[in-house]
């Protein structure tokens, strides 16, 4: 989306959380080879919080708001969906006599590099931020999951510039 108030593209820290905390999630998964994650997962937790009526709890995780490194120039887009009356409920089956509805979107060039920035407040001395589990967190965000939609077609799709 676009800042308001400096008019260049971000991503928002409530975005980003989400999808660490997914990732987090498929992490733990995969490790434990389960379908299902406990909520209450000590991984999680320690970096994402508690909502649990018995013990709420912060994340140790603090993430900030995505911006690019340099400001560069947006792109125009087409999405151009086709059968808009079968989608809409009124034909029972898509038709292939129907015009296609282009819809022009902003996008952010192939190759922009944004910083994400991460800072972990632990709640006592003996807390650690485990750095390697927090890697492969952010590696599964970017590799497996990404930002944002339409990232099966590229967008939202990061690599790591170290």
């Amino acid at each position: 989306i676009l800042d308001r108030n400096l008019g260049v593209p971000y991503i928002p820290a409530s975005s980003v959380k989400g999808v660490l905390r997914l990732a987090c999630a498929i992490n733990i998964a995969r490790k434990d080879g389960s379908n299902e994650v406990d909520l209450e997962n000590e991984t999680l937790v320690k970096y994402f919080g508690s909502e649990s009526d018995s013990n709420p709890k912060r994340g140790q995780l603090v993430i900030l708001d995505v911006y690019p490194k340099a400001i560069s120039q947006l792109k125009i887009d087409i999405m151009n969906p086709h059968n808009q009356n079968y989608y809409s409920g009124k034909n029972k089956q898509p038709v292939e006599t129907e015009s296609p509805n282009p819809i022009k979107f902003l996008t952010v060039p192939k190759g922009t590099e944004f910083v994400f920035n991460f800072a972990f407040l632990p709640f006592s001395k003996e807390a650690k931020c485990d750095e390697n589990e927090l890697n492969d967190i952010i590696d599964t965000v970017f590799k497996t999951v990404g930002l944002g939609g339409k990232t099966s077609i590229g967008y939202g799709r990061f690599e790591r510039i170290k």
